[in-house]
């Protein structure tokens, strides 16, 4: 059993005005500053501004966009006052009940902390039984499971997030049966067919439950960018009339029997003419289509240029080449790293979508933006239906380096995006120096998202981030990589000194090599770390 004590929480009634969010008068969480000069709770906050451009407090329009920062002053004060003022009783379960332990009376309490043999509960009880906000997570060998939503009367109720098997249900519940529209997404879930196991491929499903049984027609979005519109079985693989939409605008009708054939009685639509007899055609034109240029020649020669040593007393200036070969995996690399990103923005804005437990979208805000332009020039024109702001995107670049990145990359990353809350200087220098095109960045992008979205307003910001980390990450390996060259080149002259050799030349010529580069990622554990864990890319 686990050997935390099981508590439940009673928090006295608190008289410092100033701890209480001026809009629902509770105790705050967490109080951000608005520029206003009034602190209030970041949730109620983000409603409010949702639906008013004035101030709560002063009912001021609001001249400049919104600002919120964090107030971890108030923040710290209010945390001391309740370690000083919170009861704790410790509690039990019992005949399906939770208890106090003195008095085997029913809890009623708006936190509590239970530990048992085969579960967890964080949240909210009335009466003993599990009702409120709370978190159930299963721990038993039967039932591993993982519940993180409303509850009403012990039984899942209202909006929450169900995780089973790797697999992520966001939807709405009534009486533990999921009833409504619901998101489900996949990550590299093992899912059974005729008994044999296959990866799923990652995708979010939107779909309609009543009962927990799933409506007839889903959609599925896939990370390519593929979108399948139709009849699925049990495991959510293709299965009966369906259509495939690819990002060119092509469609394969038909019945489908499973995700990896394609359908018998089918029908293609290719730029709005139907036929049936150009799928290899077309297919081919499916793998043409939205690539980004990476510009790696262009990178290479920034990060390798004017570079001068000295070998045996010979002064030789070094010119890099890279072999196709290994402009194809560099290719590989960054497509893939590229589509993860975007399912990544497409997974936050989905999340956001359905963030907290209230019909509340806080998608508009960009937080800590101190940007003198308007906000219109910020952004590449589209409704405001959903907005993809920088803050945004840099928690998602934060969640793909891992804890010990902190040196990846020149620091710049780090240092440069996700440290620096004010990024209008970085963006300024970024834009004259950036080689991958912004264009082709956003209208890709765009693409992906409006397979998804009916609209969605991208921050101009964006697009420099996700060039900027892409550019900085192509910079690294290629510097890597040449400065083995040089060192392996070094390293021959001095031992075939006194022999005719390449140095009799003033200007040297060095080859970038697929062996190169995978050596340098596989010696750099950020590096490895990402393509080889999170990209699944073979080394």
């Amino acid at each position: 059993m686990d050997n935390k004590t099981s508590i439940a929480y009673y928090i006295s009634e608190c008289e410092n005005e100033s701890f209480k969010c001026p809009i629902s008068l509770d105790l705050m969480e967490d109080p951000v500053f608005l520029n206003d000069g009034h602190t209030y709770e970041r949730d109620n906050i983000k409603f409010h501004l949702l639906k008013s451009s004035k101030s709560p407090m002063t009912n001021i329009n609001l001249t400049n966009y919104p600002i919120l920062i964090n107030n971890n002053s108030l923040k710290k004060q209010i945390n001391e006052w309740r370690d000083n003022n919170t009861l704790k009783r410790e509690i039990i379960f019992e005949d399906k009940k939770v208890k106090f332990k003195d008095s085997k009376e029913n809890v009623t309490c708006e936190k509590i902390e239970l530990f048992e043999d085969d579960f967890k509960y964080f949240g909210s009880v009335k009466n003993g039984e599990k009702h409120g906000i709370g978190k159930l997570i299963n721990l038993s060998k039967e039932q591993k499971n993982y519940y993180d939503g409303e509850w009403y009367n012990n039984k899942k109720s209202g909006k929450g997030i169900f995780i089973e098997n790797d697999i992520k249900f966001i939807s709405k519940w009534c009486e533990d049966k999921k009833n409504g529209i619901s998101i489900i997404l996949f990550d590299n879930v093992y899912s059974s067919i005729n008994n044999n196991y296959k990866i799923k491929e990652n995708c979010i499903i939107q779909c309609e439950y009543e009962d927990d049984v799933i409506s007839d027609s889903v959609i599925i979005f896939y990370e390519d960018g593929r979108k399948y519109i139709g009849k699925v079985d049990d495991n959510f693989n293709h299965y009966g009339k369906g259509e495939l939409h690819f990002l060119d605008g092509t469609i394969y009708k038909g019945i489908w029997r499973n995700d990896n054939e394609y359908p018998c009685n089918e029908e293609i639509i290719y730029k709005g003419c139907v036929t049936r007899d150009s799928r290899e055609f077309i297919l081919n034109l499916q793998k043409k289509i939205n690539k980004l240029n990476y510009q790696i020649d262009k990178i290479s020669k920034q990060v390798n240029q004017n570079i001068t040593i000295e070998v045996n007393n010979k002064v030789v200036n070094i010119r890099f080449e890279i072999d196709n070969k290994s402009k194809e995996f560099l290719n590989i690399i960054f497509d893939k790293l590229f589509l993860k990103i975007i399912n990544e923005i497409k997974l936050s804005l989905i999340k956001n979508e359905f963030k907290g437990y209230n019909d509340d979208n806080f998608n508009y805000i960009s937080e800590d933006s101190s940007d003198e332009e308007s906000i219109e020039k910020n952004y590449f024109q589209g409704s405001n239906k959903l907005k993809l702001n920088k803050r945004n995107f840099i928690k998602i670049m934060k969640d793909l380096l891992s804890e010990n990145q902190s040196n990846f990359c020149k620091e710049e990353i780090e240092i440069n995006i996700c440290k620096n809350s004010n990024l209008k200087n970085v963006f300024n220098s970024k834009k004259k120096n950036l080689v991958i095109k912004i264009k082709s960045v956003y209208n890709i992008l765009k693409l992906h998202l409006k397979n998804i979205f009916y609209d969605v307003k991208i921050d101009y910001d964006v697009i420099i981030c996700i060039c900027t980390f892409l550019e900085v990450i192509i910079a690294e390996i290629l510097e890597l990589s040449s400065c083995e060259k040089i060192n392996k080149f070094v390293d021959d002259e001095i031992n075939i000194s006194g022999r005719s050799s390449i140095l009799n030349e003033a200007n040297v010529l060095l080859t970038i090599d697929l062996d190169t580069i995978k050596s340098v990622i596989k010696n750099k554990n950020d590096l490895c770390d990402l393509i080889s864990n999170k990209l699944k890319i073979e080394i």
